[in-house]
C-alpha cells in the first residue's frame, strides 16, 4: 500500500478521532472522574463542578444534579471561585481561566499548580494559592487578570482560603502543608498597574536561588499560629469562629473575637479511620461549617453557635464519600464525591432554628 495512504486511513480511524474535524478531544464521558471542586455563583442559582479529568460542568436539578459540559481544563480542576463578573477556574497544572462563552479561557499562569482561589470583597482581586507555597494576587480588567503582588506564605503549599472583614478591612487567612495558619492584609487594587505585568519582575529574571527551601525568605503575615506537624487541608469562617482541617483527620476550631487566637483541638485523631479530613466551607451568613471527612465517608456538622459541641456526623449512608462540598443557600448543601456523582443534600436543622 502507497505509504501515503497508509497514514491517511491510519489517521481516519484512530480512536480519537484525529484529522476528523470536531474530534480532538475524547467526547465528555457519561459520568465524571472523582469530582475536585464545587462553586456557586453569588445568588447560589447557578452551580459548576470540576472533575480529576479536568472537565467543566454546569450542573442543574434539585437531589440528583444532572451535568452539562462547559469545557475542559489541561489538568484535574483544584479550585472554582465566582463573582459578579462571572467564574475563574484553577487547576493542577497552575492554569487560572475564565469561563466564558461555555469554555474556559486562560487568563493567567501560578507555576506549579494551584489549590486555592478565592475574590476579594470588591471583586477586584483575585488570590491565587500554589503548591510552590506561593500567594499570588491578580488585578481584575474586565475579565483579563494582571500580576498584582505575591507573598512567600508558606513553606510547603498553600492548601486554602478564608476571607475575613469588607472591603474596608479585609483580612486573608491561609493553611497550607507546613502546618500553620496565617492572616493577610488583604490589597487594595492598584491604579497605575500595566496590562503587560503578568509577573514580577524577579520571577522573569530566573529567581531560581531564592525558590529554594534552603534560602527562601518567608513574607511576614499579621499573625501565625502553629497547628501541628501535619499538612492542613483548609480553612473556613463563620461568626467570628475559624475552623481548620488537617491530614491527620482533626477539625480545629478558633475563635477570632477574644485577643489572640486560641485553638480547640475539637476532634482529634483518635477516630477509627481518622485520616485526611479534605477541607470544610461556612454557611453563608449561618452557623455551619461542614468538614468533609472523606476517609470515613462522612460530613461533620459543626454548630458556631455551640462551638464546644462535638460536631454531627451527616450521611452516615452515602453511596460514596465525599470530595468537595458547597453552601448554595440557609441549610443547603450541594455535595461531590469521589464516584463522580453530586447531590444536594438539606441540613437538619440546629436549636433554635424552624
Amino acid at each position: 500500500m502507497n505509504p501515503t495512504v497508509l497514514l491517511a486511513t491510519t489517521l481516519l480511524f484512530a480512536p480519537n478521532g484525529v484529522g476528523i474535524p470536531g474530534h480532538d478531544r475524547p467526547p465528555m464521558p457519561k459520568r465524571p472522574a472523582s469530582i475536585t471542586a464545587l462553586a456557586a455563583s453569588p445568588k447560589g442559582d447557578l452551580l459548576l463542578s470540576g472533575d480529576a479529568d479536568g472537565y467543566v460542568r454546569r450542573l442543574r436539578g434539585k437531589d440528583e444534579l444532572s451535568a452539562v459540559e462547559c469545557g475542559r481544563m489541561g489538568g484535574a480542576v483544584q479550585a472554582i471561585t465566582w463573582g459578579e463578573v462571572g467564574a475563574f477556574l484553577a487547576d493542577d497544572a497552575g492554569a487560572i481561566a475564565f469561563l466564558e462563552g461555555g469554555e474556559p479561557q486562560p487568563r493567567a499562569k501560578h507555576p506549579g499548580g494551584v489549590n486555592a482561589l478565592l475574590l476579594g470583597p470588591k471583586g477586584e482581586i483575585l488570590a491565587s494559592g500554589g503548591q510552590d507555597g506561593v500567594i499570588r494576587f491578580w488585578q481584575l480588567k474586565g475579565d483579563a487578570l494582571v500580576w498584582h503582588s505575591q507573598l512567600e506564605a508558606h513553606e510547603g503549599a498553600v492548601s486554602g482560603f478564608a476571607l475575613e472583614g469588607d472591603e474596608r478591612k479585609a483580612v486573608l487567612w491561609s493553611v497550607g502543608w507546613d502546618g500553620k495558619l496565617k492572616s493577610w492584609k488583604w490589597p487594595k487594587a492598584s491604579k497605575r498597574i500595566k496590562t503587560s505585568a503578568t509577573r514580577p519582575a524577579s520571577a522573569r529574571k530566573g529567581n531560581r536561588n531564592a525558590r529554594r527551601a534552603s534560602k527562601r525568605k518567608l513574607s511576614r503575615p499579621k499573625s501565625e499560629v502553629t497547628l501541628g506537624k501535619r499538612e492542613l487541608t483548609g480553612v473556613a469562617l463563620a461568626n467570628e469562629l475559624l475552623a481548620v482541617t488537617g491530614y491527620d483527620g482533626r477539625v480545629i476550631v478558633i475563635r477570632l473575637s477574644r485577643g489572640k487566637p486560641k485553638p480547640v483541638d475539637l476532634i482529634g485523631p483518635q477516630r477509627d479511620y481518622a485520616e485526611w479530613v479534605m477541607g470544610c466551607v461556612a454557611e453563608p451568613g449561618g452557623r455551619r461549617i461542614v468538614a468533609i471527612a472523606g476517609a470515613e465517608a462522612k460530613l461533620l456538622v459543626l454548630d458556631t453557635h455551640d462551638p464546644a459541641r462535638r460536631p454531627a456526623n451527616l450521611m452516615r449512608d452515602m453511596k460514596a464519600p465525599p470530595h468537595v462540598a458547597v453552601f448554595t443557600g440557609p441549610r443547603e448543601l450541594v455535595v461531590g464525591r469521589f464516584n463522580g456523582t453530586v447531590t444536594r443534600v438539606r441540613l437538619p436543622a440546629l436549636g433554635g432554628e424552624k
